[in-house]
């Protein structure tokens, strides 16, 4: 008689060394205050159905906008509820109940997950949550706490674990790791694919059909992050030319993923997911794969030029999910103990750092920030994956002081094929998008200091493009960016862009320059292309975060322009072509002569700031072909004063305001976008004929 899966499983080697140090019980502490929110959920859960927590069932659908969630929390609570029975101290880290209690429903958990499993047969059964593309993620997520547990488990539960795991894996034995560079990278569900089958892969040594588990996994890793030049190579890797493990890749050449049809920086964490198979070949008693770790520490590295002192990602083509979530940076330094280097290592320890601050002293929303989601599961992943690395790899490296981290992350960066350029100072970013696919646009660009209260919120897509409204086009679809042209030097860059607006009734050239200093210059000229009334315009749009909920901000932002403070009001137009907030980040324009500040509150708090004309009234204005529209100017100073801010404006005007180009002086920058295809239009500025179709900045003493 064959022996049944459960029969096969190698125990996991659970050595009593901890190799986690200083890091490990302060991951565990806040571990534990995940787990007491397990159990509440669970509780709660029980008291509105009146069914006994050893009973619990994933609740049903109809209790959550995002069903899949729930599989999520029950899995994840597995997890939770066994590193703390394994590694907790009774009293202090343990979600404030017993060993014994933790292991009980640990396994309730388990019973309620893999009731939901088609296998499992039954009214239970939820099919949707085990579709191919998630199903081995969700074996990782509570497999590992069976697996931690295993001894615990009565041999019809680990039987029927077991079997899933087995059914599970062998739907890709066959499979082709997937690879799409644009729009919707493959990268994420590769990694979480890899994870379930390497975890199998490791449980289940004796099964016959382990050898291909072990080699699929290794292939969904390696395609993950594979960027072209890994599929064309010949270098071996887990002994096989990479040339012959890839077919396509799924990230750009620096790293950077495009999801959901932009640059996406939580699906590039999500590298995470794969890393966290160290764990499961370390507990198995096996040697760590290369494919585990491949391309995971350049990853981390772009995602360190991507990261603000908050612990937060830039999301600088905007983001569809929560705009502040610190779980997302802490869950991809799982690869530090694996590739460890002092930045890294500094850079994890911030994010750590607001984290413990977080549930310090916001204790009522989740400790990662997020308030999108109900569940805070990301955060609970970041935290087992980093303890059990840091516990079975240890932390090989001290850290630089996190005051020198920015230091450590100066420069510009460029992306051409994604679209995006980015400018890191010691104390500022800046960065500019000039990326349009037909179902999803991200023109904007930011300017902000370095600064744990972080000013500006990343994830509008009007940033600086402003805003038009043309009567008679209710649903213009959306921006079109025909045409760009980018240069780069090592301490700025300057990028100019066409955009098609209002279905292309306006044309907006528009240009963004980063300057080396750290301030920035948005230059910007609207033209009719047709007969139009256009109802409202809005230019330098900003949206500034100002929520209390956020520990880094203590207090409501305060604004100051011409006349003294000024208070959002959706209905009031300020006169004013300057505004300073909190006296750490100023804006100066020219073209426009009054601002507004717009209170939103459907996520975090913001107050969004855009300038306008003051004299336009409230009726349409007409243009026709050709017609200028507007011509602006703004120059946004990071670590500036209100005094400071206030006498900029004083002094700003145009140096160049005509068809096509438009300059600016500040200081000793002379500031240029130039609209012109034809050399022979191009003006000559300084003795030198400004090139055509660019933007940019000279250094003079005077003009």
């Amino acid at each position: 008689m064959a022996p049944s899966c459960a029969d096969i499983v190698t125990q996991p080697i659970i050595s009593a060394r901890d190799l986690s140090g200083d890091i490990g019980p302060r991951l565990l502490q806040l571990l534990s205050r995940q787990a007491e929110h397990s159990l509440e959920w669970m509780a709660a859960d029980s008291r509105r159905t009146g069914i006994p927590e050893s009973k619990f069932a994933v609740p049903p659908d109809s209790t959550i906008q995002r069903p899949q969630h729930l599989i999520y929390k029950t899995a994840t609570s597995v997890r939770e509820f066994a590193v703390l029975a394994c590694f907790g101290e009774p009293g202090r880290t343990m979600g404030g109940v017993s060993r014994e209690r933790l292991i009980e429903l640990a396994k309730t958990m388990i019973r309620a997950v893999i009731a939901t499993h088609p296998l499992s047969g039954g009214s239970g059964v939820r099919a949707h949550f085990w579709r191919k593309w998630a199903a081995l993620r969700l074996v990782n997520i509570f497999g590992m706490g069976a697996w931690l547990l295993w001894d615990e488990l009565e041999p019809e539960l680990q039987a029927r674990v077991a079997r899933i795991f087995a059914f599970e894996a062998d739907r890709f034995n066959n499979a082709q790791a997937p690879a799409l560079l644009f729009d919707d990278t493959q990268g994420e569900s590769n990694a979480w694919t890899a994870s379930g089958l390497a975890l199998t892969a490791c449980m289940l040594k004796q099964h016959p059909n382990q050898p291909i588990w072990a080699e699929k996994a290794k292939e969904f890793m390696i395609s993950a992050y594979a960027t072209a030049d890994d599929v064309a190579s010949d270098r071996v890797v887990d002994g096989k030319p990479l040339n012959q493990w890839l077919h396509a890749p799924n990230a750009f050449p620096d790293y950077t993923v495009e999801n959901h049809g932009f640059i996406h920086p939580i699906y590039m964490a999500a590298i995470s997911e794969m890393v966290r198979t160290a764990i499961g070949y370390r507990l198995a008693g096996d040697p760590v794969p290369e494919a585990a770790t491949f391309n995971a520490d350049h990853v981390l590295d772009a995602l360190l030029w991507l990261n603000l002192p908050d612990g937060n990602h830039l999301y600088l083509q905007g983001t569809d999910y929560d705009p502040r979530r610190i779980d997302s940076f802490l869950q991809v330094c799982n690869v530090i103990p694996l590739k460890p280097n002092p930045l890294r290592e500094a850079a994890f320890r911030r994010v750590l750092d607001s984290m413990e601050r977080m549930a310090g002293e916001r204790p009522d929303i989740h400790m990662s920030g997020n308030i999108m989601f109900p569940f805070d599961f990301g955060t609970s992943w970041g935290l087992t994956e980093n303890y059990l690395m840091r516990r079975l790899f240890g932390s090989p490296v001290e850290a630089i002081p996190e005051a020198h981290i920015d230091a450590h992350l100066t420069g510009v960066h460029v992306n051409e094929a994604a679209r995006f350029a980015v400018h890191r100072t010691e104390k500022s970013i800046s960065s500019f998008s000039w990326h349009a696919i037909e179902r999803s646009a991200q023109a904007m660009g930011f300017t902000m200091p370095l600064d744990p209260d972080v000013l500006v919120c990343t994830s509008p897509s009007n940033s600086y493009i402003g805003t038009l409204n043309v009567a008679g086009i209710s649903d213009p679809p959306p921006l079109n960016v025909p045409r760009y042209h980018v240069q780069a030097q090592t301490d700025g860059f300057g990028v100019v862009m066409m955009l098609e607006r209002c279905a292309n009734t306006i044309t907006q050239n528009c240009a963004f320059v980063s300057l080396p200093d750290g301030r920035s210059v948005y230059l910007e000229q609207r033209v009719a292309r047709e007969p139009i009334s256009l109802l409202t315009a809005e230019s330098g749009t900003v949206r500034i975060y100002d929520d209390l909920r956020w520990p880094f901000q203590q207090q409501p932002r305060v604004f100051h322009a011409s006349g003294g403070t000024v208070q959002p009001d959706n209905a009031e137009i300020y006169l004013s072509q300057w505004v300073n907030v909190d006296d750490r980040l100023g804006f100066a324009v020219l073209g426009l002569t009054g601002l507004t500040l717009r209170k939103q509150t459907d996520n975090y708090h913001t107050i969004e700031l855009a300038f306008v004309d003051a004299g336009a009234g409230a009726g349409a204005l007409e243009y026709g072909p050709d017609d200028i529209i507007s011509n602006f100017a703004m120059i946004t100073i990071p670590n500036q004063t209100t005094p400071e801010t206030q006498h900029l404006a004083g002094t700003l005007q145009w140096q160049i305001q005509l068809d096509n180009v438009l300059a600016v002086l500040i200081d000793s920058y002379l500031v240029y976008a130039n609209f012109n295809d034809q050399p022979s239009l191009c003006p000559t500025v300084n003795g030198s004929q400004l090139p055509p179709w660019t933007a940019g900045w000279q250094e003079t003493e005077e003009l």
